[in-house]
């Protein structure tokens, strides 16, 4: 009995040996592509709640709006990203945004800017001066713009 296990034994690891021994290995080039969909993500930190204008204000023809509206902006596109900016009131004639290196005059329905890519995005402090009409009157407005973006 002892000597058909042990014969059992040797036979299975002469062919489990051998099976190694004989097998190959076979390669073959493989090409693998990755499209990577871009993606662009405007958060707002903070924004001004309203407008107050003053009666200052329309004479002069204009409110320099003291709070900024801070963005936060981050895309993956390293072409950059377009960030638009939308005019939700035609009460004014137009609104200026500047920021950093950059002013957006938005007058009619809307304007657009592109940036370039920032790895790890980037924080934008908006200041915005509002043009009036004459026909304006004192008081207080929501704020007159919506921003969005997209990247390039």
């Amino acid at each position: 009995m002892r000597t058909s296990l042990l014969s059992l034994v040797i036979a299975l690891l002469v062919i489990l040996t051998a099976g190694a021994l004989f097998a190959g290995s076979a390669s073959a080039p493989m090409r693998v592509s990755v499209n990577v969909i871009g993606r662009a993500i405007l958060t707002v930190d903070s924004r001004p709640d309203a407008i107050e204008v003053t009666e200052a204000d329309v004479t002069r023809g204009f409110v320099d709006v003291s709070a900024p509206i801070i963005v936060r902006i981050r895309t993956n596109s390293r072409a950059g990203y377009l960030l638009q900016a939308d005019q939700q009131d035609a009460t004014f004639k137009a609104v200026e945004l500047t920021f950093g290196d950059a002013t957006m005059t938005v007058a009619g329905s809307e304007s657009w800017i592109s940036r370039p890519y920032v790895p790890g995005g980037e924080v934008l402090a908006m200041h915005m001066r509002v043009r009036l009409d004459p026909e304006v009157q004192p008081g207080t407005y929501p704020l007159p713009i919506s921003l969005s973006t997209r990247p390039l």
